[in-house]
């Protein structure tokens, strides 16, 4: 491990979800190492998605408790939950001279819930319908 090295991410908070409904989330964007005192960059090996969605329930959970958003009681409840809620992906890479990825990556990051190109007047309605997948596809992978 790299003593004393400092991390580098940004998070960015969305509200929404595939269906266009209200679906709290953190989209992060971190570097896959730390920067030293030296002003160098050492690279560290992947965490596993388990341990670094672990880290994160507890760390939120114990959070909303020490603010009083929550109780001990619900604290600990909630952390034997099997379905926790908590979910963390990690399998998008982008190489250190890959400017454009990481651009598309941090674009994906603050992309509005719908686009309004795709969008149309609704004939019978003083409002547009939205191409939105239905629940049925986004549950088994068809979008």
């Amino acid at each position: 491990m790299a003593p004393h090295g400092q991390p580098s991410f940004v998070l960015y908070v969305q509200s929404f979800g595939d269906l266009v409904t209200f679906n709290p989330h953190i989209h992060a964007l971190v570097a896959d190492g730390v920067f030293l005192p030296t002003d160098t960059f050492r690279v560290l090996p992947p965490l596993p998605e388990a341990a670094l969605r672990e880290a994160l329930r507890h760390k939120v959970l114990y959070f909303l408790c020490s603010e009083g958003v929550l109780d001990t009681g619900l604290t600990e409840r909630m952390l034997q939950w099997r379905h926790s809620g908590f979910s963390v992906h990690n399998r998008i890479h982008s190489k250190a001279a890959d400017a454009k990825g990481r651009q598309r990556l941090a674009r994906y990051m603050i992309r509005c819930p719908f686009a309004l190109d795709r969008s149309k007047p609704s004939l019978h309605f003083p409002s547009f319908l939205l191409p939105v997948k239905s629940y049925t596809s986004v549950r088994a992978g068809l979008d």
